[in-house]
């Protein structure tokens, strides 16, 4: 472990830099039960991943910029994954076992850029914890499938089995796909962004987060009706997820669809009653549509809620 925060310290020191840099790590994953070369490389590369991000997320934890913006460990290994893509830079196959060497770049702006941004939303936080979360409970998951006395059970049919396997490897590498799609969203990288959440969703078609990030770099790319159709699959799979409302209404009102941009306000609304920003579009949509005292009343209680935050922030 010594040898691995040295090559850390080279390659990290004072994080102050400019530019990018990077540093590998080799591991190697033993072909288990149900195993077969693809899914050796995906478990191997997310076995290296999560060692990656962990050693990453407690070095920054030592970076002042960072430190201020007091996140938990989880949480910067969570964020750390959703602003950092792990390159490929080796991988061997033998029959038995996979061999892989990979890549972590970072550049100091960005990476300090990326955890401001993220960090100002708490609900981006939950988000990229409860999405590396799902990531090692899917290894977890994987590591029980294939372990030795799981497969001597006699009561496990191995087609079944088998199935199962195959589709928790899928959704592993649907997560991975999602942090590399997240990870060129915030660094602006839209059409690459949704090239990557495109992936994710062929694997695991029931991936919110994919959906409604992929509507967000859509109605960022300037492409509304896909945008639209990605925030309603996002909010039918999520229907507690106030952002893919809310965006979704934004973009219904760009389209000139109010009726249909004050729906999704409401169940903004019903999900945070204290959303000025909800509460201020549907008065827009509202006045549009000629309901102009609904639209005054929802204008006022913008108004209000600002006033009342405003006096919560400054202790009046």
């Amino acid at each position: 472990m010594h040898y691995i925060w040295i090559f850390i310290i080279l390659c990290f020191g004072g994080f102050s830099f400019a530019g990018e840099r990077a540093f590998t790590k080799d591991h190697t994953y033993q072909a288990q039960g149900s195993d077969n070369e693809l899914s050796c490389k995906v478990i191997a590369r997310a076995q290296v991943k999560n060692n990656l991000l962990e050693d990453l997320a407690t070095y920054l934890e030592n970076e002042t910029q960072v430190r201020n913006m007091q996140l938990t460990h989880a949480q910067m290994v969570a964020v750390t994954g959703g602003i950092v893509r792990m390159e490929v830079v080796e991988e061997k196959w033998n029959g038995s076992e996979c061999y892989i060497r990979t890549k972590l770049a970072a550049d100091s702006r960005t990476v300090v850029k990326g955890f401001d941004l993220i960090s100002q939303d708490r609900r981006k936080v939950i988000e990229l914890v409860r999405i590396r979360e799902r990531a090692e409970n899917l290894l977890k998951q994987i590591e029980r499938t294939i372990h030795p006395l799981e497969r001597t059970k006699a009561n496990v049919n191995e087609k079944v089995k088998s199935s199962n396997y195959s589709g928790l490897v899928k959704e592993l590498m649907s997560i991975d796909s999602f942090e590399q799609g997240y990870s060129l969203e915030v660094s602006g990288n839209y059409s690459g962004a949704m090239a990557a959440f495109n992936k994710a969703l062929e694997l695991h078609p029931r991936l919110a987060e994919a959906y409604y990030h992929r509507g967000y770099a859509s109605m960022m790319l300037g492409e509304f009706p896909q945008a639209v159709w990605d925030y309603e699959s996002a909010a039918t799979l999520d229907p507690d997820n106030e952002r893919a409302h809310y965006d979704c209404g934004r973009v219904h009102a760009k389209l000139g669809n109010w009726r249909e941009a004050i729906k999704h306000f409401d169940k903004v609304i019903i999900l945070n009653p204290e959303s000025e920003l909800a509460f201020f579009h549907r008065g827009i949509a509202h006045a549009r549509t000629g309901s102009y005292y609904q639209a005054l009343r929802d204008c006022d209680m913008a108004l209000d809620l600002i006033l009342l935050k405003e006096c919560h922030w400054t202790g009046h």
